[in-house]
């Protein structure tokens, strides 16, 4: 309500639900929320890194009432695979919180779905798969961009050329994930309940034969960085893991603080 002051008491809650008083710092602070936004919120330190956000989803960025479907062509799986937004709902944490410009963005606390890519075309569209997936979860009314983790923050795009071998071209490996595998890490944010990919392809090399195959990176239940074989000069392979979208929210966005002192701190 405007004009009006609340009392709001910050805590951490962890994946079983205990709450803790959070970040050694003064957590009973009086907030004016009248005309708050989420970029004056992040300037002023209110909104940190790590915070929970109530982001919802609803029914998505071009789904059918919630449900979409990645196709056999994206993947490279033998069939399709349908899901529904509506389905997630452990909630979303802010990865990024840029106090000059006042920018957020948020990672799903867990996947949001296991999604399998397969031989060399899941390899070459690994990035525009895992982003095409993310961008379900993108809520136009708050937010104005959706990547997968792993991608550069500020080119998720990723890499378009191409080196030759004997079974085609294959996108070059890169090292973009680095960037959010370091924020995950300083959040402690890395391990969840699952595998996930990370948006970004490796090589194998062998020093007489050339490229033998092309890796998708993902993250392994237990929060350390391995590779997944898909493209291969032999028969290649397929493999399954979670995603966890990245989503960057409005800065304009007015922030409901109401429900602060619940299980999710900030309500965009």
């Amino acid at each position: 309500t405007q004009g009006t002051t609340y009392q709001v008491s910050m805590r951490a809650v962890d994946k079983a639900g205990n709450i803790t008083e959070a970040r050694n710092k003064d957590l009973s602070v009086e907030l004016e929320l009248a005309n708050r936004t989420l970029s004056d919120m992040v300037k002023d330190g209110i909104i940190e890194a790590g915070d929970w956000i109530a982001y919802e989803v609803k029914n998505g960025s071009g789904t059918n009432n919630g449900e979409y479907t990645m196709t056999t062509l994206e993947t490279g799986a033998e069939s399709d695979q349908t899901y529904n937004v509506t389905s997630y709902t452990e909630g979303w944490l802010v990865l990024y919180a840029d106090t000059s410009t006042g920018v957020v963005e948020i990672i799903s606390a867990n996947s949001v779905g296991n999604l399998k890519l397969a031989y060399n075309s899941g390899y070459n569209n690994l990035v525009s798969t895992l982003n095409t997936m993310s961008e379900y979860y993108l809520n136009p009314q708050y937010a104005d961009r959706a990547r997968s983790v792993g991608t550069n923050p500020n080119n998720p795009i990723g890499e378009t050329e191409t080196e030759e071998n004997r079974f085609g071209s294959m996108i070059i490996e890169d090292e973009h994930y680095i960037t959010d595998l370091n924020a995950l890490d300083n959040l402690e944010l890395t391990k969840i309940n699952s595998s996930y990919w990370l948006a970004s392809r490796k090589m194998y090399r062998d020093s007489s034969l050339g490229i033998r195959g092309g890796h998708g990176r993902f993250i392994d239940a237990s929060g350390t960085l391995d590779s997944s074989l898909l493209a291969s000069d032999d028969v290649g392979s397929s493999e399954s893991h979670g995603v966890r979208p990245c989503i960057r929210l409005k800065t304009n966005i007015e922030i409901d603080m109401s429900d602060a002192t619940r299980d999710r701190k900030f309500a965009s």
